[in-house]
């Protein structure tokens, strides 16, 4: 776990690279590892983002990170179908 922690935040240095073509891959890397940690970073670098495309980049990014995965939805609906399926 330190080992992914400390790619996290590599990536998320990344991001304040002053090159943007370092800032685009590492934004990528962020929303691939799929880490919830990294949201209120995301969301601090898009209020100071040099401009809105990128702004808009890093709060998509985020949103991402935000949406509940497969495992969470499918226990979430699970106790709905037993409710559903009792006679």
């Amino acid at each position: 776990m330190a080992e992914d922690d400390e790619s996290l935040r590599v990536m998320l240095g990344e991001l304040k690279n002053p090159d943007a073509r370092i800032r685009e891959p590492a934004l990528e890397a962020v929303r691939q590892c799929g880490r919830r940690e990294a949201i209120p970073v995301l969301e601090a670098f898009a209020a100071q983002a040099p401009d809105s495309v990128e702004a808009v980049a890093l709060k998509e990014t985020a949103d991402f990170l935000a949406l509940p995965s497969v495992s969470e939805m499918r226990d979430r609906l699970r106790p709905e179908r037993a409710i559903q399926e009792a006679p």
